[in-house]
């Protein structure tokens, strides 16, 4: 009984195993002999190594890819900063808690009467309110970071 003949269409599903690098000496060997005799299948042949080098060659934006963070990373990062949003939020409340009870603060005078500790220094007490008002802005823009 005679061997059957290697066609052409054996040679192009044996030509992946080729290129790949993955068949063995006696296959490369066959593969490689009828390329020589077969033009248009050499031709063929380097496309396919082209395309496949391209294919399988890591490019830039894969390697980006393979560096993003995991989801724990990405999860711990994301508490990371919402609890650097809450300090502020509560340093922004008490800095605005702080100076605007400073505005309403009272003392008693010598005949025992209720006296604003502001009402003598007007100069003081505007500059005041406008920092107490700032810290207030701070806190609720704070507030709507976490929310968010």
């Amino acid at each position: 009984m005679t061997e059957p003949p290697v066609t052409r269409a054996v040679i192009l599903d044996l030509l992946p195993l080729y290129l790949a690098d993955e068949a063995s000496d006696e296959t490369r060997q066959l593969v490689a002999y009828h390329l020589e005799q077969d033009p248009k299948l050499a031709q063929l042949a380097q496309q396919a190594a082209d395309s496949a080098h391209t294919l399988y060659s890591p490019p830039e934006r894969v390697k980006d890819l393979l560096k993003q963070p995991t989801e724990k990373e990405i999860e711990m990062q994301s508490f990371e900063k919402t609890k650097r949003f809450m300090f502020q939020q509560s340093f922004f409340m008490a800095l605005a808690v702080f100076t605007s009870l400073l505005l309403i603060a009272f003392r008693f005078d010598s005949a025992g009467h209720v006296a604003w500790l502001w009402q003598d220094s007007p100069e003081i007490a505007w500059p005041m309110l406008i920092v107490a008002a700032v810290f207030w802005a701070a806190y609720f823009h704070a507030v709507h970071k976490v929310r968010n």
